[in-house]
Order: structure tokens, then sequence, then C-alpha cells
């Protein structure tokens, strides 16, 4: 049985403790919050976003808005905008670091990652990796980030307590997805 979400899902998340999958529909505009195979609600963001994670439990939820370079924190309960916060020239993807209570967010345009304290919106700092960096995740344990690089086609992976490149990696022609196993 499928369900039906918004307008071109283009992007998924899930929370830490798999209650809740989020669906970002990049044309409508909005996430859908699916818990148990229904849909829990849909949750309208302000901007065309590209990219999302979620915390721990689900009650928040991260989207990237390239077109204005932000990350917001959006609270899942009500819709509200917990905070708003400058993350680099054309922020894309984005994963979230439940140990650190961190967030990892690919910049496009200086190819870096911008650490991001996911309670405030503060800006932490910037991490160096491959040209486009596209599309970051989170190791299930916490302790790296791995970050898909589309302009130099490698995979850097970051420790997440130093905030180093640990490794880079060739990848194949035009690496299009990262996940944790």
């Amino acid at each position: 049985e499928s369900i039906s979400t918004g307008i071109f899902p283009d992007y998924e998340a899930a929370s830490g403790n798999g209650a809740y999958v989020f669906v970002l529909n990049l044309l409508s505009e909005n996430v859908t919050m699916i818990n148990s195979l229904s849909i829990a609600k849909s949750i309208k963001l302000n901007y065309v976003p590209y990219a999302i994670a979620s915390n721990y439990n689900g009650s928040i939820i991260y989207a990237t808005f390239p077109a204005i370079n932000q990350v917001s924190a959006i609270s899942t309960k009500n819709g509200s905008v917990l905070w708003q916060a400058y993350a680099g020239l054309i922020p894309f993807g984005i994963s979230y670091n439940s140990k650190l209570n961190r967030l990892y967010v690919t910049d496009i345009g200086t190819s870096s990652v911008s650490i991001i304290n996911a309670s405030t919106g503060s800006h932490i700092g910037s991490i160096n990796v491959g040209f486009l960096p596209m599309f970051s995740s989170t190791s299930i344990d916490n302790n790296y980030e791995y970050v898909l690089n589309l302009g130099s086609d490698t995979l850097s992976i970051i420790n997440a307590s130093s905030s180093g490149v640990v490794a880079t990696y060739p990848t194949g022609i035009f690496p299009s997805w990262v996940t944790e196993s």
C-alpha cells in the first residue's frame, strides 16, 4: 500500500528512534510526517527546501534552503520555526549527529561542511572537503560524518569529535547518495 505525500517527494529522513519518517516535497514546499504507515501531519515550509534531517525523537526537523543560504529548525508539534541560521553559500545536504547535537550542512559554494549547534543554530565551524559536497550522513555510532563530493567524485570521512577529515576515498563517477548501515 502506498501513502500519498506532497508534490514531487524528493528526500527523506527518519527519526533516530525509528518512530517517524519525514518526506520532503519540493514543489508543495512541505514535509509529510509519517508514523506507523499513516500520515501523522503535513508541515508547511516558507521556502523551497532541498534536504531534511530529524533529531532523535522526531520532535524537530532541520531543512536546508539553498536559495536563501539558510538552515531552519522546525517543530514537528506545531510547525513553528525554532530558529533560522546562515549556513554558508548554497547549503545543500544535512545530517544530524545526536551524540554531539550538531548539524553537518554541505556547502556547495565553498566546498566545505558547516557545523551548526542543533539547539541554537549557532555556527560552530567549517571543514574543507572535496569539490561540490552534496550529501552528508552520520554513522550509526555518531563518530563519523560521511560527505559525498560530487565535483571531485570522492567521499570525505569526518571525525565528528575532532571536526577534521580523516580520509578521502574515490567513488564512481557522479556519486549521488550516501547512507549508513
